[in-house]
């Protein structure tokens, strides 16, 4: 399922694309500052490990949510910013909490359209809970997407489809954790919806 819609994602924004590219638009101006807020669909792989244990994954579907804040440099195909992602897992035993921190660099192959790449990097943090022991870890946080920027309200508003996978590895747990020799990884697949705003 998940492969079939990553697929179609891709398909429409190739197709978006070319349509706009052959329609020969004004080139859009992107600079300024702009701010964006949405919601995905993420399948989540969780998977985490005790020293002495082979450990476990927990593959599961969650609703996974993003912030974005920028600055569209002046006379360039790039946008540069902080991205902020939050996703948890409280129906698996123990329960997490995911919030990464990440510097975007979104580029804009065509001037007349809004088809973007995005690479994403920087730290990620997750809590880790029974309700009795609670205690937190973190690491490397990395991410590539790809979206098509829909503009509107004398392209001042967007609304915003994309795809985007994100990962991150933690390396040790504080708290009740400690000692525990816990370490894991997150990977997640998402495509959702932003609704954005340039200044």
């Amino acid at each position: 399922m998940r492969k079939s819609a990553s697929l179609a994602t891709v398909a429409v924004l190739a197709a978006l694309a070319a349509t706009s590219s052959a329609a020969q638009g004004t080139p859009i101006d992107r600079a300024g500052l702009y701010v964006d807020a949405g919601a995905s669909f993420a399948q989540m792989n969780n998977a985490y490990q005790l020293i002495e244990t082979n450990g476990a994954v927990n593959a599961k579907s969650e609703v996974a949510y993003a912030v974005g804040v920028g600055w569209g440099l002046k006379g360039s195909a790039w946008r540069l910013g902080l991205q902020g992602d939050y996703v948890t897992q409280d129906d698996i035993q123990p329960s997490s909490t995911f919030t990464l921190i990440t510097a975007a660099g979104t580029y804009y192959p065509v001037a007349t359209n809004g088809l973007w790449l995005r690479l994403n990097l920087g730290w990620g943090q997750n809590r880790l809970s029974t309700g009795i022991l609670n205690g937190s870890g973190g690491g490397l946080a990395a991410g590539i997407g790809i979206g098509y920027d829909f503009l509107l309200a004398d392209r001042k508003l967007s609304l915003t489809p994309y795809m985007q996978y994100m990962g991150m590895k933690t390396n040790a747990y504080s708290g009740d954790w400690t000692g525990f020799g816990i370490h894991g990884q997150l990977m997640m697949f998402e495509i959702g919806l932003t609704v954005g705003y340039r200044h």
